[in-house]
């Protein structure tokens, strides 16, 4: 019983580590706006408990969970707009069927919702 719980330990530790790594992701939106096609791209770093968003430290972070198998991605953050009104953004990435949805919405409103094409890029 004693080496079965020090194998159960060992290999939660040796998990943990795993899960430290850096996991990047890469989501696009297409769109047509007055006739013209457009793509809003974005890329995220998932290190340490910390988002980065091109590069860019999410700081207001409010929260983020990755799965075991790093397949499902959500995080949300807040920031505040070019208006000066206070904004969340909630992020859900399934990097199996590739699809991602973003929501954003002021605070007590229902928002909007975005779908993206997803990926994971391997370094």
């Amino acid at each position: 019983m004693k080496k079965l719980l020090g194998i159960v330990v060992l290999g939660l530790i040796f998990c943990n580590s795993a899960i430290a790594d850096s996991l990047i992701i890469h989501c696009k939106y297409e769109f047509t706006l007055e006739g013209e096609k457009m793509v809003n791209e974005d890329t995220f770093e998932i290190f340490d408990d910390k988002v980065y968003r091109d590069g860019k430290l999410l700081k207001r972070l409010q929260k983020l969970d990755v799965n075991f198998f790093k397949t499902k991605v959500e995080f949300t953050n807040e920031y505040t707009s070019i208006t000066g009104k206070e904004v969340l953004s909630e992020w859900k990435i399934n990097l199996k069927s590739k699809k991602g949805t973003r929501r954003t919405r002021g605070r007590n409103e229902v928002g909007n919702v975005t779908i993206y094409k997803c990926e994971k890029i391997e370094i």
